[in-house]
């Protein structure tokens, strides 16, 4: 794994939003269908990315959608002659640029259009986390009901041509959202295929 020369620290946030008594809900399957075709990934907002300022420090929304495991997964993890991991059935979506380099969905927390706030709280963020992703893939993220705060990745970051050098702080917050909370209900694709 490669880790950049800017990175300043890893804060593990699922520790204390996920609990014994409201564990994450692994056994909701949500079957992604992706095409693997390649296509440029820009992000409208921020086509170039802002010059760093001292003392400033810019917020970033990721989501990484979990797929969760189905009911064949689940078997195979529980059968001992199979020995499958859980982690070996888990899957997150994730977006390609230029290629080579794999990308959570989200980007940039910008005031004028995801609201103003604190942005070390997730009420804060989520708007862009749910705008990027809208913008990057079409998926409407507004529906999830729980969002899980992840992790939080910092970065200090030089700001070029400062004598003494100066720097920036860049964090980036990774959510889980419920995306189980957008399948349709049983009742809802009952009242659908009735219509077939």
């Amino acid at each position: 794994m490669y880790i950049t020369p800017d990175f300043a620290k890893s804060v593990s946030s699922w520790l204390h939003t996920v609990s014994l008594e409201e564990p994450l809900p692994l056994d909701h399957h949500v079957p992604f269908t992706c095409d693997n075709e390649f296509r440029e990934i820009i992000d409208p907002v921020n086509i170039e990315a802002p010059a760093l300022q001292v003392d400033h420090t810019r917020w970033f929304a990721k989501v990484a959608l979990l797929t969760g495991y189905s009911a064949d997964d689940y078997d195979e993890i529980m059968d001992s002659e199979k020995q499958k991991d859980l982690t070996q059935k888990l899957k997150f979506i994730v977006q390609r640029q230029d290629r080579s380099q794999l990308m959570l969905l989200g980007g940039e927390w910008e005031p004028t259009l995801d609201g103003d706030g604190d942005p070390a709280q997730d009420a804060t963020l989520i708007p862009a986390a749910i705008r990027h992703a809208r913008e990057q893939i079409q998926l409407d993220l507004s529906p999830c009901t729980r969002w899980y705060r992840f992790l939080e990745i910092h970065y200090h970051r030089v700001v070029p041509n400062t004598v003494p050098a100066m720097v920036a702080r860049d964090i980036t917050v990774v959510f889980l959202p419920s995306v189980w909370d957008l399948l349709p209900s049983m009742d809802e694709v009952s009242s659908v295929t009735s219509y077939f």
